[in-house]
């Protein structure tokens, strides 16, 4: 197959991509796990989201805050480092088509993602698939920022128009798409698969 030589790049996402299913989905079974009503647990979630997703509030700051709210003493980071585990598998197939995709791209990863997601990632070997891995909590910027995209242009000397990113959230396409990026909506393994082949992906 034909290909398109101002493709070099195709960036991947980790949540709900790479790692199947969303973030929301671990808080529902941490509450679970904790015995706290879900709705009161994901509105929690929420209002600290981007102190979490941009390293501003540690795993244990969002636990102690999670303790104080529900007045509970559980051990939260390990209930919530099991529930995650549990919810957010990785998703194989991609990985061997980041595998894959190398021989002819240059495979990277943005992800908006909290510490204790970013450990558990860490430990599995997940990050080590991309190069580079940019993580937000790590960083500072989420997804959220241009400057994220901005770092990751800079970091693999390309221009915009000369990588692909994909998402799995649409909000979260709309800064690389003004920026010139090729994108595409995740929803499942065979649809990436037929939107890169129409992008003349080679793989």
């Amino acid at each position: 197959m034909r290909v398109i030589k101002n493709i070099k790049a195709i960036i991947f996402d980790l949540g709900g991509v790479i790692v199947l299913n969303k973030a929301e989905d671990v808080y529902t079974a941490l509450s679970e796990k904790l015995g706290v009503e879900a709705s009161s647990l994901l509105g929690l979630y929420k209002d600290y989201k981007r102190d979490m997703l941009t390293g501003k509030l540690s795993a244990d700051g969002f636990a102690e805050i999670v303790k104080n709210s529900f007045k509970i003493k559980e051990d939260i980071v390990g209930k919530w480092r099991e529930a995650y585990k549990e919810v957010m598998p990785v998703n194989h197939e991609l990985i061997k088509l980041a595998e894959e995709l190398k021989k002819n791209y240059k495979v990277a990863m943005i992800s908006n993602v909290p510490e204790l997601h970013a450990q558990v990632n860490k430990e599995r070997g997940v990050f080590s698939h991309f190069e580079p891995a940019l993580i937000s909590c790590d960083l500072g910027i989420d997804k959220y920022d241009k400057r994220i995209y901005e770092l990751m242009l800079e970091k693999l000397g390309l221009k915009a128009e000369e990588g692909v990113v994909m998402d799995d959230r649409e909000k979260l396409l709309v800064i690389p798409k003004q920026m010139g990026f090729k994108t595409i909506l995740y929803k499942n393994n065979k649809q990436l698969i037929e939107e890169l082949r129409k992008k003349h992906v080679k793989f």
